[in-house]
């Protein structure tokens, strides 16, 4: 997956069209590479509260389980200092 990212980061563009967002995302190579920067730490914790990403962790765990890829990175979290 690192590849991947690292390679498209290598092509010019500045619009991204997401498969399940609001699309076109005004997004170039540095964006777009650092939307995958939790696969550099190692673990799948994304900047976001882990309290905003508790639904898509249980969807994940539960009604999704079957569809949802299996990562080595672990299961989804959010950072636990939001500081709100």
């Amino acid at each position: 997956t690192q590849k991947w990212v690292q390679k498209v980061a290598q092509w010019p563009f500045c619009r991204v069209i997401p498969q399940h967002l609001d699309a076109p995302l005004a997004l170039g190579p540095e964006g777009f590479a650092q939307a995958f920067s939790f696969i550099e730490k190692g673990f799948n914790e994304v900047r976001f509260c882990d309290e905003d990403v508790k639904f898509l962790r249980q969807a994940e765990e539960g009604f999704l389980n079957f569809s949802v890829y299996k990562s080595n990175l672990g299961t989804l979290r959010g950072q636990s200092n939001c500081e709100l």
